[in-house]
């Protein structure tokens, strides 16, 4: 998720975040990001399918808004089929740290 090695601050914007859902996610009809924030506020962010294995946000503003932890799960529908992946995690610092 992000670039490899490099931390994600509060406020950044453009920084893509990329969940690899870990199969053809290709023929999905519906895709999305649930975020829970640090203040467990649930949004959801609108994805892009990269690679045919990934959903790919990339952050505007307001996303990071706050520093901590983000829980990231990914939403798909298939015809005959909707579900969520697995739940992963995003550590947004503050500036200067």
């Amino acid at each position: 998720m992000g670039e490899t090695g490099k931390k994600i601050y509060a406020g950044d914007i453009g920084t893509c975040i990329d969940v690899d859902c870990g199969e053809n996610i290709s023929a999905a009809i519906t895709h999305k990001l649930f975020v829970r924030n640090p203040q467990k506020e649930i949004v959801e962010w609108t994805t892009a399918i990269e690679q045919t294995t990934k959903l790919r946000h990339i952050i505007v503003a307001g996303d990071l808004a706050n520093v901590g932890i983000y829980s990231i799960q990914p939403y798909i529908e298939f015809s005959g089929w909707k579900g969520r992946g697995d739940t992963v995690f995003l550590n947004v610092f503050a500036h200067f740290k």
